[in-house]
């Protein structure tokens, strides 16, 4: 940098700081300009990279699923639907079993006070 400077104020003839000033500024520039260019390129080649990995896939999907069984795939869905609700059913359930047996442990434990204070658990 500073030889770039030194270069700038003999051919210039200006101030040594002022060159300094253009010098920073010249490569901040470039720097930022480079840069942006080097995102635009590796985006645009990701987007072209992603699509073909999207039609690639495309195809194996089309090649594995037979669109003549989509009765057979709404079957799968509805299927794997009943088999969520029924885990959401059985979650619930477990909870408030849960609860219940909590409740009915509280009420069965029973304490008699003796006349010597010890607690009778039944």
């Amino acid at each position: 940098m500073y030889a770039g400077t030194i270069i700038i104020q003999q051919v210039l003839g200006w101030n040594l700081y002022l060159s300094v000033c253009l010098l920073l500024a010249m490569a901040a520039i470039y720097t930022v300009a480079g840069g942006l260019t080097a995102v635009i390129y590796t985006d645009a080649m990701q987007t072209v990279i992603m699509l073909i990995g999207a039609f690639v896939l495309m195809g194996i999907g089309k090649k594995y699923c037979n669109t003549n069984d989509s009765k057979t795939v709404m079957q799968l869905l509805q299927q794997q639907q009943k088999n969520e609700e029924y885990n959401l059913q059985k979650q619930t359930n477990d909870q408030t079993d849960k609860q219940t047996l909590q409740q009915t442990n509280k009420q069965t434990i029973t304490t008699t006070t003796t006349t010597q204070g010890s607690a009778i658990l039944c």
